[in-house]
C-alpha cells in the first residue's frame, strides 16, 4: 500500500498534468454549422488515471471486482485522480535547496542529547567577543482554530539589550515563515544600529533547524522574498562601516536547543506567543507554505464532499464516516476481508442473491439462520462466537 501512495500520483500523473491543464483547443469542423469540439478531451485523461487508481485498490483490497467504486475509494485511501491533480498542480512550483549543502553552514544537533547540546551551546556563545551583536529571534503559532502566526526578535550586545520587536504575520503563514521573517528582520535590526561599526560579526540564533540550514542560501521555496532579503542584509553587513582596526565580518547563523531555559531563547519564544495572540496586520500575505497546508486541507474537503454524495446507502447505515485512518491494512488480509465484506454487503449473502436473482444460490446456513452481513459473528459454527459470548459486541465487532 505505501508503495503505490508513493508511486501512482508523482509517476503516472506526472505527464498527465500538463495535458490535463492545457487550453482546450477548438478545432474547425467539417459539418456544415456544428460547434467546434475539443481537440484533447479532459475527462479522457481523467478515466484513464482513474483506471489506475482502481486497479490499485483491486490490487490491495481483498474484495471482489464489482464493488462499488466509492467503497474502492474509501476503504483504499486512494482519492480520485481529479482530486490528486488539483492538489499536484497547486504545488507544481515548489523547489527547494538540497540538504547537503544546507548542512555544510550550520552546526545543528548531530545526534547528541539535549543536554549536551545546551551544554555546549553554553560554552560556545561565553566565547563569543561582548562587542559581536546577537540577535535572538523566534517565531510561533496559536494551537487554536484561528491559527494566527507571531514572532519577535531581541538584539544584544556587551550583555545589554539594544532593541527588541515584536510582530504579528496573520492566519496564512506557517511557524516556518514566521521564524525566517523573525531573524531577517532582527539582523535588519542589528544593521541599523549605531553600535554596528563596533561589532565583527553578527550572530543569528533561531531554535528552527530548517529555517537554520535556509538562511543565508538562494531558497525556492516558502518565503523566498524572506529569504532574499537576507542575503541583502549579509552582504550590506559586509560593507557596512566599520573601526579600522576590525577585520572583514559576516553574519553567522548558529542552532540553539530551543524550550531548554537558555535565557535569550526562552525571553523571545514568550515574546513571540504572546504576539501571536494579537490582531493580524492590515495587509497579511499567503506564504507557500501556508499554501500547502490549504492545498492539503481543501483537498481532504473535497474528498469528505465526494463520499457524502457517492457513499452508497448501507455505508450511511452503518453511520460510517469518512476517515483517512489506515490501521486496517496492519490486519491479516483474510481478516481485512471479512470487515470489507461487512462494510460493504458485497459477499455471500441472503441481500447479496436476491439482488442479483441468484436462484441457485442459499440464502439459509445450515442451522436455518439467513445469511445477513453479520452472520458470522453470531453462527455457532464459526469462529467469531466463541469470542463473542465471552466479550461485549463493542469489542467483539470492529
Amino acid at each position: 500500500m505505501q508503495t503505490i501512495s508513493l508511486c501512482w500520483p508523482p509517476r503516472t500523473a506526472y505527464k498527465r498534468i500538463a495535458k490535463y491543464y492545457k487550453p482546450i483547443c477548438k478545432r474547425p469542423s467539417t459539418r456544415g454549422n456544428q460547434k467546434a469540439s475539443p481537440s484533447i478531451p479532459r475527462n479522457r485523461h481523467l478515466d484513464l488515471l482513474n483506471k489506475v487508481v482502481l486497479t490499485c485498490t483491486r490490487a490491495t483490497l481483498p474484495v471482489y471486482k464489482t464493488t462499488n467504486i466509492a467503497v474502492l475509494h474509501e476503504e483504499s485511501k486512494l482519492r480520485p485522480a481529479e482530486i490528486e491533480l488539483n492538489q499536484t498542480t497547486q504545488l507544481f512550483a515548489e523547489q527547494r535547496e538540497t540538504r547537503a549543502e544546507a548542512e555544510l553552514r550550520v552546526v545543528g544537533p548531530i545526534g547528541r542529547s539535549k543536554a549536551q547540546a545546551v551544554k555546549d551551546f553554553e560554552t560556545f556563545y561565553a566565547s563569543i567577543p561582548r562587542n559581536d551583536l546577537q540577535v535572538f529571534s523566534d517565531g510561533s503559532k496559536n494551537k487554536g482554530k484561528d491559527g494566527a502566526t507571531g514572532g519577535g526578535y531581541i538584539v544584544t550586545q556587551y550583555d545589554i539589550e539594544v532593541a527588541r520587536h515584536l510582530f504579528s504575520l496573520g492566519l496564512n503563514t506557517e511557524v516556518f515563515d514566521t521564524e525566517a521573517t523573525a531573524a531577517t528582520r532582527g539582523a535588519a535590526a542589528a544593521l541599523a544600529q549605531p553600535s554596528a561599526r563596533f561589532a565583527k560579526d553578527l550572530w543569528i540564533f533561531l531554535d528552527n533547524y530548517e529555517v537554520t540550514l535556509r538562511l543565508g542560501s538562494h531558497f525556492n521555496g516558502s518565503s523566498q522574498s524572506v529569504f532574499d532579503e537576507f542575503l541583502d542584509i549579509s552582504r550590506a553587513w559586509a560593507q557596512r562601516p566599520r573601526l579600522p582596526h576590525l577585520p572583514p565580518s559576516e553574519i553567522r547563523i548558529r542552532w540553539v536547543p530551543g524550550h531548554l531555559n537558555i535565557l535569550g531563547n526562552e525571553a523571545v519564544d514568550k515574546a513571540a506567543k504572546e504576539r501571536a495572540a494579537l490582531p493580524p496586520p492590515s495587509n497579511p500575505i499567503c506564504t507557500l507554505a501556508s499554501l500547502k497546508r490549504l492545498a492539503k486541507v481543501n483537498a481532504c474537503k473535497a474528498d469528505i464532499q465526494l463520499w457524502n454524495i457517492i457513499s452508497p446507502q448501507y455505508y450511511k447505515d452503518l453511520l460510517y464516516t469518512h476517515t483517512n485512518n489506515t490501521i486496517l491494512f496492519s490486519l491479516k488480509r483474510a481478516t481485512l476481508s471479512y470487515i470489507l465484506t461487512i462494510r460493504s454487503q458485497h459477499r455471500d449473502f441472503a441481500k447479496y442473491h436476491k439482488r442479483f436473482n441468484h436462484t441457485s444460490a442459499l440464502l439459509l446456513c445450515s442451522y436455518k439462520k439467513r445469511k445477513t452481513p453479520l452472520h458470522l459473528f453470531f453462527c455457532k459454527k464459526g469462529k467469531a462466537y466463541s469470542t463473542l459470548i465471552k466479550s461485549p459486541l463493542s469489542e467483539a465487532i470492529p
